[in-house]
């Protein structure tokens, strides 16, 4: 047939004009037909124009660019070839066949380059590398470049807040993650075992509890601000174990003190103060001051650097002999009391009542304490005053400026679409500002209603 404009027929058919029997033919091709093109508008005025398939796949659409090339078609019964059989649903291709998005008609799952969905979107990606889902961020203008999306990688990967996610990471996240639960384990790692159930090796639940079932590492500094308990050995490695930050800070053992040294020795290089009784079962190095408010009882050798201060110290005669200010000693020895044994005597001393250096040497220690408590009581006062301090500015702060008067005007008339469809509700809110001054409504007899729009003015601060 001879494709025909408008314009051309109308001059075919004008008043005066002679219209032969191929031009009745062209103008008889030039429309639709019901029957031989399955386009119709259906007799209720409620229904959509019916379209009729064509062919084995039940093509709908064929859409072409205005070179005349072929571009899309839409059809619902495409041929699945990976599975040898046609899947009934909406099917979007491309012109050589292949699926770009499909529904399902049975279950309603969405199929990106997917004939056959399993879930309510399920896309199959060719290149593990490209992004099979991307969300840049909120405010961007359109085409600007996000650096730090949501993505999900063709091969599964997430990033959060990061466009390239690690290759050797299945959730990579850029900022800060948060978790909110009432109870239960917030993380959890478990390992994988051949043909059994996985092994839990770390969780955190909500209580802050954390359980590691294998060996824990910290190569940088670990900070604890409440109890810590330890049921195991813990070993530096050549560095040193900080147990506490505060003067008053106390560390509890209820177990044995080793020293691990290749000597055997246990060394102390600050001042040790013991509120009970001190065992030592082996050689001991103190290269501070050493005070012990109960018994001391020596099993091997002591050497204190600085001063030391003991209300009894006992143990085997050699020891307690080789103990003197000369070769034990370079600070002030003060025992208040010794055992009673002729053959246990302190230098050229042998008595129960304290010497003149005891009780120098306990009165310079209670000094000291009193002066360190002194110390803490003022850092804490003016740790108040400053926390008072702050507290007086931010309420001044907080009191709010009271606006002088302002000059209102109405802005322009603003009139909008029509909010609603038929045999449909609607609503509309407007703003604290807004002023509806008009409204206007179009009836539909097929469906007996109305659709209305309104006009409405704003309140502005001139």
């Amino acid at each position: 047939m001879s494709k025909r404009s408008r314009k051309e027929l109308k001059n075919m058919f004008k008043t005066g004009a002679q219209p032969t029997g191929l031009d009745f033919h062209d103008f008889i091709d030039s429309i639709i037909n019901l029957d031989d093109d399955g386009i119709e508008k259906q007799a209720e005025p409620h229904k959509p124009v019916k379209i009729t398939s064509n062919g084995e796949q039940q093509n709908l659409l064929d859409f072409y660019d205005k070179a005349g090339a072929h571009t899309w078609r839409v059809n619902q019964y495409p041929d699945d070839s990976d599975a040898g059989i046609q899947r009934a649903g909406l099917n979007v291709e491309s012109p050589n066949g292949d699926s770009r998005f499909f529904i399902k008609q049975d279950d309603g799952n969405i199929g990106v380059d997917n004939l056959n969905p399993k879930a309510k979107v399920h896309l199959i990606m060719e290149d593990a590398a490209g992004d099979a889902l991307r969300v840049d961020d909120v405010g961007l203008i359109r085409g600007e470049h996000d650096p730090s999306p949501f993505v999900v990688k063709g091969d599964g990967r997430v990033g959060v807040g990061i466009e390239k996610p690690d290759t050797e990471a299945k959730l990579h996240v850029n900022g800060q993650t948060r978790v909110d639960l009432d109870s239960g384990e917030i993380f959890e790692i478990r390992k994988k075992k051949d043909g059994a159930h996985p092994e839990k090796t770390f969780s955190v639940d909500t209580h802050g509890h954390m359980v590691a079932a294998g060996n824990l590492e910290v190569k940088g500094k670990l900070t604890v601000h409440e109890e810590m308990e330890i049921k195991a050995t813990v070993s530096g490695q050549g560095s040193a174990i900080v147990l506490g930050d505060h003067d008053n800070d106390q560390v509890t053992i209820k177990g044995k003190l080793n020293s691990g040294h290749s000597s055997g020795r246990l060394e102390v290089n600050d001042a040790l103060h013991v509120t009970g009784n001190m065992d030592m079962g082996g050689d001991t190095d103190c290269n501070g001051t050493l005070s012990v408010s109960g018994n001391s009882d020596l099993k091997g050798n002591l050497a204190v650097a600085g001063d030391m201060s003991a209300s009894r110290l006992s143990g085997d005669g050699a020891n307690l002999k080789d103990l003197n200010a000369n070769n034990m000693t370079s600070g002030v020895l003060s025992i208040s009391r010794l055992p009673h044994d002729d053959n246990q005597s302190l230098g050229d001393k042998n008595s129960n009542v304290p010497t003149q250096k005891a009780v120098k040497s306990y009165v310079d220690l209670k000094t000291a304490e009193i002066k360190a408590l002194i110390d803490q009581v003022k850092k804490e006062l003016e740790k108040d005053i400053t926390s008072l301090r702050a507290e007086i500015a931010s309420v001044r702060n907080s009191i709010p400026t009271v606006p002088g008067p302002q000059k209102l005007k109405w802005g322009g008339v603003v009139k909008t679409a029509y909010l609603n469809v038929y045999d449909k509700p609607f609503d509309k809110v407007l703003l604290d500002n807004q002023v509806m001054v008009g409204l206007a409504s179009v009836h539909s007899n097929g469906h007996e209603d109305r659709k209305f729009k309104i006009a409405y003015r704003e309140l502005i601060i001139d």
